[in-house]
Formats: structure tokens, sequence, C-alpha cells
């Protein structure tokens, strides 16, 4: 799809969701960093997790999750109200009016109105080794100062469509 690999990296910045759904449970979160390349000869979409996230507890059991990027500028409110309540306590989708969809090729949901969505089983997950980080030790002070080290995630690419699909 032109010009898909060009918005992701421009509205990735701005956040975007990741949704997992297991047991008829969907939970979702607001990423801000991943990306998208090819690894073992497949499309993928590459996300990082904390394991304390309840995202991560539903996608460890569904080996499947969705990756929809709103239009810029767009559901700004629910990408921070996202980021900062956990599905444990709250269903975010009925707090912030939002609605999810059926994916066309997993089992899963993802959510109306955002333009582009990815579709995606995961292949490899691994927790960060804090003693890769090379010649730097600003960034762990940085992004984990309690330890909290996210997995990363290959999930693989099975679709990839705009809102108008």
């Amino acid at each position: 799809m032109e010009g898909f690999d060009f918005m992701l990296n421009e509205q990735l910045v701005q956040g975007a969701f990741l949704t997992t759904e297991c047991d008829g449970k969907a939970n979702s979160m607001t990423i801000g960093w991943g990306m998208e390349g090819r690894c073992w000869n497949r499309p993928v979409f590459i996300a990082m997790v904390r394991p304390s996230r309840y995202t991560f507890e539903l996608m460890q059991k569904a080996k499947t999750f969705t990756v929809s990027i709103p239009r810029e500028g767009e559901m700004k409110d629910a990408l921070v109200h996202f980021g900062k309540v956990s599905g444990r306590s709250e269903n975010k989708f009925r707090s912030c009016s939002m609605i999810l969809s059926d994916a066309k090729e997993i089992t899963g949901k993802i959510i109306e109105g955002c333009e582009y969505h990815y579709e995606c089983k995961v292949l490899f997950s691994q927790q960060m080794d804090p003693s890769c980080f090379v010649g730097t030790d600003s960034l762990q002070h940085a992004f984990y100062p309690q330890g909290d080290y996210h997995y990363i995630i290959f999930g693989e690419i099975v679709a990839k469509y705009d809102s108008k699909c």
C-alpha cells in the first residue's frame, strides 16, 4: 500500500493502539514505539510491551495482536487515556466510546475510526536483557528506572489495510 510505511513513521510518534483479545476479553494500550520490516523472510511489526501491562498478559495467551493507527490529530484523548489506565480495572473502550470490529485475518479486534490497521501473529517474544545495552547507561536510566524492561515482540503481519478497505 503506497504511503503506508511513511505514514507509520509519522503517526506512530503520535500514538497508536495495540490491541489483543483472549477468552472474550479485549484490551488495548497506547504505543509510540514500533517498527515494520522483514525478518525470517516474513513481513513483521515489532512492538515493545512491558510485562506489567494487562495487554501483555492477554497477548501471551492469544498469540495475536492488532495495531490501529488513528488519523493525524485524531483520538488524542483516547490515546492518552489508554496509556494511563489499566484494562484490568476499567473497560477503556466503553469509557472512551470506542467501537471494536473483528479483525479480517486473525482472531482479534481492530478499533473503528482508525485510518490504518495491522493484524499480526506473534512469531517471537523475548524480554530485553539490560546487559545488552551498549556504551550508555542513559537509556536505562531514562526508560527503565525500576528495571521493568520491555518484551520485544515480533508479529508476522498477516494483513495491513486502511479504513477504506
